[in-house]
């Protein structure tokens, strides 16, 4: 058996980070740009975005480096252990996390600031990557599929109850992606398809008021355009005026005029079109392009080795769902979940999160390889 960690100048998949590498400055770039746009609002605020960003990006950059050394079999022994501390974070925070704009989302510790809500899903991605290698063609048994739905179930109440929408449907949708994976049979993923589509209706019942508005207001902002729909509209205006070479770096009227809301969150999408202009974001999406392109030649190549296919087949879709999301919603394609562009959007969690899924798959690349 190979050893627990590996030399970090043996075999190393180069292309990946550093795409990440420059996705990150990216980021870095356009939330300098913000600050250049909102420091008439609140200089000290903003002047803190970028080192708060920095420092996040060295935690993560020191996590990759850790996990990519190790062995990523000794992933699954420790697998039942992150899933029931994954769960019971989830759980504390809803006793004695922070509130924030209605939602319990944060530990505070002193002046950090974590949200577990954005690296649980990784680390339900190596639960349900060992749950799946483990349980094999005994999927098909009713009493392992359902375990499976409930061991997911669990995690996505929880993050429902802070309550967390967006990562809660990213979390079913990276489940229901990986179990597709798995030896079911059609008419199984039949039957799950029917109750999740008669199931419908009962879980828009159950969504407040605003996330409902939240999850319509995208296919006809204009019908509230001083409400529900503004963040879309102006969204929506901000990238179509980068036109094709954009504004130029920290000229974005839509930004610089604070119209665009959360334009170094959840829009910051718009902040770049809008700056960069339609060959900006093509370079920014054709980045987003190659990771997964790399990740999808990875998991091809890993197809016996269930494990590893599982996780990397888990991070492409969670990759995914976060750049389609997040450039649909600012694009009015898809609804504001408020999930984050990864890598570029300003978040010390998120960033920490997509550099650590980043040296899981390393440590599966560096250890597999031949």
């Amino acid at each position: 058996m190979d050893t627990i960690l590996k030399s970090p100048l043996k075999r190393f998949e180069i292309i990946i980070p550093l795409a990440a590498i420059v996705l990150t400055l990216i980021g870095l770039s356009t939330i300098k740009s913000t600050i250049v746009a909102g420091s008439e609002l609140n200089p000290v605020l903003q002047a803190n975005l970028i080192n708060i960003q920095l420092m996040a990006l060295a935690i993560g950059l020191l996590l990759f480096t850790i996990v990519s050394m190790i062995n990523y079999v000794y992933f699954a022994y420790l697998s039942i252990p992150i899933y029931v501390v994954t769960v019971f974070l989830l759980a504390l925070i809803l006793v004695v996390g922070e509130v924030t704009r209605g939602s319990m989302r944060w530990f505070n510790i002193g002046p950090i600031s974590f949200q577990p809500s954005s690296i649980s899903i990784i680390f339900l991605i190596i639960f349900f990557g060992y749950y799946f290698s483990a349980v094999k063609s005994k999927i098909n048994q009713l009493r392992y599929l359902i375990l499976g739905f409930v061991l997911m179930a669990v995690p996505m109440v929880l993050l429902l109850a802070e309550p967390d929408l967006g990562s809660a449907l990213i979390l079913f949708f990276v489940w229901f992606a990986m179990l597709h994976l798995t030896p079911i049979s059609k008419k199984k993923l039949l039957i799950i398809y029917v109750i999740g589509l008669l199931s419908i209706p009962i879980g828009i019942t159950k969504l407040q008021d605003y996330q409902l508005k939240r999850l319509t207001s995208f296919v006809n902002p204009q019908s509230d355009p001083t409400g529900s729909g503004y963040n879309v509209i102006q969204s929506i205006i901000a990238v179509g005026s980068g036109q094709l070479l954009g504004r130029g770096w920290g000229r974005g009227t839509q930004s610089h005029l604070q119209y665009l809301p959360e334009q170094h969150t959840d829009f910051i999408f718009a902040t770049f079109a809008e700056e960069q202009g339609f060959i900006g974001a093509l370079v920014l999406i054709g980045l987003y392009a190659i990771i997964l392109w790399r990740l999808a030649s990875l998991a091809m190549r890993l197809q016996r080795d269930k494990f590893a296919f599982y996780i990397i087949s888990g991070i492409i879709t969670w990759l995914a769902l976060h750049v389609f999301i997040n450039i649909g919603m600012n694009i009015g394609i898809a609804p504001i979940t408020g999930i984050p562009l990864l890598l570029v959007s300003y978040g010390g969690t998120a960033m920490i999160t997509a550099w650590l899924a980043f040296g899981i798959v390393e440590a599966i690349y560096r250890h597999t390889t031949s």
